[in-house]
């Protein structure tokens, strides 16, 4: 076993190895339908002795390490979970929670792509049972990302569902819906806050959760509405399709002009093309008179499917300006 960081009893930190390096600290574990999550995570173990019963001493001991007794006086409770089991289990000291949320807030700034923050009892249930179910562990999420105690516990869909409310609500800053509560989710929370009456703190308290579940979609600004076509017509799908359609609509022109063209005319333009032309059109004089009469229709009505296709993108993307989705 191994980690990147070990929190001592007394809050003392000791780096085990760089946070490039996976360690070996989760085991066999999942984590939003992720495997391996050594592979994704920074580890750190915190001290304590896990779960204790009661000695005859007066004391607790756990079965791993028998000899090394918690002396009876201890802060030691009895807490029972469906992901611990009953056991008595020995407080974190002040010092480690300290020690932990610093660190954790250092990691985070060095590595903003940080979204969570997962206990082993989390990413490897039944298997795991740390951190004890009285560490803080909303205290310390809510330290991290400001988000709602709890939100993210169980239901790992919590930021998750927040985002796509966020999103349906017009508020399309937020981003990826990813479960990640980073700066995008946070800079869409604090607008949807402010445009609802609700306190602009970034966190995702019962009051927010409150007004998402309520509140009507966000009004498109007028703006928007009327400068939409020219904010969107130097975007490239914009560009691309103008250029198609000019490009399809030349092609259509052309089909009804070859249209009214006899096998020797088509061969003519063909042949005079290249040298390839020549080959092309020795197969031309087979097929000829069975697509004559009928091939300019079927490149016209394609023609005009696709200037249909690339209309509607346009169309697309202005929707998308209007509401916000895209800025030009």
């Amino acid at each position: 076993m191994s980690a990147h960081f070990v929190v001592a009893r007394d809050g003392s930190v000791t780096q085990l190895a760089p946070c490039n390096v996976q360690t070996w600290h989760a085991g066999k574990s999942s984590w939003r339908g992720r495997s391996n999550v050594n592979s994704i995570a920074v580890g750190i173990e915190i001290a304590n002795p896990g779960p204790l019963h009661k000695v005859a001493s007066g004391g607790w001991s756990n079965d791993r390490d028998p000899d090394e007794e918690v002396a009876a006086g201890a802060d030691v409770e009895r807490v029972v979970t469906k992901e611990h089991g009953d056991a008595y289990w020995l407080s974190y000291t002040p010092e480690q929670i300290a020690a932990v949320t610093e660190l954790c807030r250092a990691l985070r700034d060095a590595y903003p792509t940080i979204g969570f923050i997962a206990p082993h009892w989390e990413i490897a249930p039944g298997r795991k049972v740390d951190t004890n179910p009285r560490f803080p562990l909303n205290q310390l999420r809510n330290s991290i990302f400001g988000v709602f105690a709890g939100i993210d516990r169980v239901a790992a869909g919590g930021i998750e569902d927040v985002q796509r409310r966020l999103k349906q609500l017009g508020y399309h800053q937020v981003g990826e819906i990813d479960g990640i509560y980073g700066k995008a989710t946070r800079g869409a929370l604090l607008a949807f806050q402010a445009d609802n009456h609700v306190s602009t703190t970034g966190i995702i308290d019962s009051a927010t959760l409150k007004a998402l579940s309520t509140a009507k979609p966000r009004a498109v600004s007028p703006a928007r509405l009327i400068s939409a076509e020219a904010a969107v017509a130097d975007r490239p799908v914009v560009r691309a399709s103008v250029a198609g359609g000019r490009v399809v609509k030349a092609g259509i022109l052309g089909s009804s002009i070859l249209g009214g063209l006899s096998e020797s005319g088509v061969l003519e333009k063909i042949e005079g093309a290249s040298d390839v032309g020549k080959r092309i059109g020795a197969v031309v004089t087979d097929w000829w008179p069975l697509v004559q009469p009928w091939w300019p229709l079927a490149l016209i009505a394609a023609g005009g499917l696709l200037i249909w296709y690339l209309r509607a993108i346009r169309r697309a993307e202005v929707k998308a300006y209007q509401c916000g989705e895209i800025s030009p």
